[in-house]
């Protein structure tokens, strides 16, 4: 199928107004304002990976304040129905089933693309998701040091790796975990960690939060869905900007189970303003408990353990929730919650040492 200049204006500007109209996070996007600013470089796309692309930098990188807010960029050309069993009772996915085609030449173009920027990244499916090594602290002593540059769930064979060298070396009295420059993916990766290091449980950081949002004709059946099991908890907020709000709770993280390695030793995690997402989640269940030194020379960058709305301690739901664009059919995130970022955004225990940097 192929697309006009005008589909994608048409689309850039419905991508602007829907977040404003509908995210809780958005309501300050001047909506004219940046799509004069970018009609332009919208006007030069020449196909529809083109469009996707842009819309992606886009958010990532110029349109602001939406990159202050989560997760909620273009997400992906290609729908898999698989991904959305879950809300199957969510009226508003149907309407996202019936109108996304997966057309056919869309993902041909879009995994041409991928394989032409693969190369040129010299990406290697195969790669490493741990670095580690023994080094020598500022005391000459031997200590253990892990690099994690993003977070990937390791294969088998990755971790059983790990495991053994860890085992070798559980005797040591101190472990780095350098996470600088991680901005996040899959949670699993420093869980894995956790579980070979840890026999004990955390208790995050954060905890009751106020969750805010905005109850519009398009989130009620989100919201009814993912609050499900606590709308008595679900509190009228009396500002111009949100509808309502919920008090987050989270439960502590239980970390024992045949996987530990029977290190004693005290861990320190490296980070910067880079961290974010599932970077910032690892920060939220460390700082604070007794075995953790969080080391840094700047403040986090969020979206960590307040990414996820949980009530009563028994239930928890990613918040973002997702919209299609009408005219090229891209599927886009949008954030349903609203949280005071900043304030939780992790401020280091102590500096950097000059023999780490």
């Amino acid at each position: 199928m192929s697309y006009t200049v005008n589909d994608y204006l048409s689309d850039f500007k419905y991508y602007l107004k829907y977040l404003k109209t509908n995210s809780s996070s958005c309501w300050k996007l001047d909506v004219e304002k940046e799509y004069n600013k970018y009609k332009d470089e919208v006007m030069k796309c020449k196909n529809i990976v083109d469009f996707f692309l842009l819309m992606n930098y886009l958010f990532w990188r110029k349109i602001t304040p939406i990159t202050k807010y989560g997760h909620n960029g273009p997400y992906s050309l290609v729908y898999d129905k698989k991904e959305w069993d879950i809300y199957k009772d969510v009226k508003c996915y149907y309407d996202i089933d019936k109108q996304t085609n997966n057309d056919k030449k869309v993902k041909e173009l879009f995994n041409k693309y991928k394989e032409e920027r693969n190369k040129k990244m010299k990406i290697v499916k195969n790669r490493k998701i741990y670095y580690y090594r023994i080094m020598k602290n500022n005391k000459n002593e031997n200590v253990i040091m892990i690099k994690i540059p993003t977070m990937t769930k390791a294969d088998n064979k990755e971790i059983n790796e790990l495991r053994e060298f860890l085992i070798k070396h559980k005797n040591l009295k101190e472990l780095y975990i350098d996470i600088r420059g991680n901005g996040g993916g899959n949670s699993l990766c420093y869980e894995d960690l956790f579980r070979m290091i840890l026999n004990e449980t955390l208790t995050p950081n954060h905890n009751n939060i106020k969750c805010y949002f905005k109850m519009t004709k398009f989130n009620k059946p989100f919201i009814d869905y993912k609050l499900k099991d606590c709308k008595k908890d679900i509190i009228k907020d009396k500002t111009n900007h949100h509808t309502h709000y919920i008090i987050q709770k989270i439960r502590d993280r239980e970390y024992m189970d045949k996987q530990y390695v029977g290190f004693k030793g005290h861990i320190f995690i490296i980070m910067d303003k880079v961290c974010f997402s599932s970077a910032q989640m690892m920060l939220d269940e460390a700082q604070g408990n007794k075995r953790f030194t969080i080391l840094g020379d700047e403040k986090s960058s969020g979206a960590g353990m307040y990414g996820t709305v949980c009530c009563n301690g028994d239930n928890c739901y990613m918040d973002p929730t997702h919209f299609i664009l009408p005219k090229t059919k891209i599927l886009c995130f949008m954030d349903l919650f609203d949280y005071n970022r900043q304030k939780y955004f992790t401020v280091p225990d102590k500096p950097i040492p000059k023999w780490l940097k």
